[in-house]
């Protein structure tokens, strides 16, 4: 299966850290970001890679270049101007599989794509989902308030769980060819609701043990120090 990823963000919520560098090349444990991605694809067999690049992709095309140090055929698509994190694939229908993975190139995480596509397949899918069961505790008070503003309950720092998006999917083709629009930017959430709404079918997918947003700088020295003490979570067997 082909990958499209998605590495041309500006990593506007990492600054300083992204003023130099982009996000995708921040190095978690001893490996870019991107490269852990790159590797991880490779152990599923997925080897042709389309990268798409905007902020900064002199710097990505000099550190990845071509693929070939990773066993990997690598070509990009360079934005001149944002077009969010999907409005890309217009630009690239003719070149893209009849179903094929879509990742960001901040994705930090074991989920097991090889899983997640025959997910995809069995299930008749168009789009699939990598989700992730988050728990956050929520550190104040919680007042559920009734319409006549009468407190029914008070939960103190409760913890709430969700699923969330991870920033990998599964996409057939030509079932997200309609929503698209060269030139025209368009986000993930747009098209995934858009899809919902006409009917298509769209799965969520959560086979994850480890996943990591890495938004701010917080988050990024989060990161770090967890992967530095559970390193084989992103070691490269291969």
């Amino acid at each position: 299966m082909q990958a499209v990823i998605m590495a041309g963000g500006k990593g506007t919520r990492l600054l300083p850290h992204t003023q130099c560098v982009p996000k995708p090349l921040l190095t978690i444990g001893n490996r870019p970001i991107l490269e852990h991605l790159l590797l991880q694809l490779r152990r599923h067999n997925i080897r042709d890679i389309i990268l798409v690049v905007g902020y900064m992709a002199s710097q990505i095309r000099q550190t990845i270049g071509d693929g070939h140090q990773f066993g990997l055929n690598i070509s990009y698509v360079e934005e001149t101007t944002p077009l969010g994190t999907c409005g890309a694939l217009a630009g690239i229908s003719n070149d893209l599989d009849r179903d094929f993975l879509l990742a960001n190139g901040d994705l930090l995480t074991d989920l097991d794509i090889s899983h997640m596509i025959k997910a995809h397949f069995l299930r008749r899918a168009e789009a699939t989902v990598g989700s992730f069961c988050l728990n956050e505790r929520i550190p104040y008070g919680v007042l559920n308030i009734n319409p006549d503003c009468s407190i029914h309950s008070y939960d103190e720092k409760p913890l709430r769980t969700a699923e969330v998006s991870m920033g990998i999917y599964v996409l057939k083709h030509d079932a997200i060819r309609p929503f698209l629009k060269a030139g025209v930017p368009f986000d993930m959430p747009d098209l995934i609701s858009g899809m919902i709404d006409a009917g298509r079918p769209v799965f969520a997918f959560n086979d994850t043990h480890f996943w990591m947003d890495i938004g701010t700088p917080s988050d990024y020295t989060r990161a770090n120090a967890y992967v530095m003490n559970n390193p084989q979570l992103l070691d490269d067997p291969s």
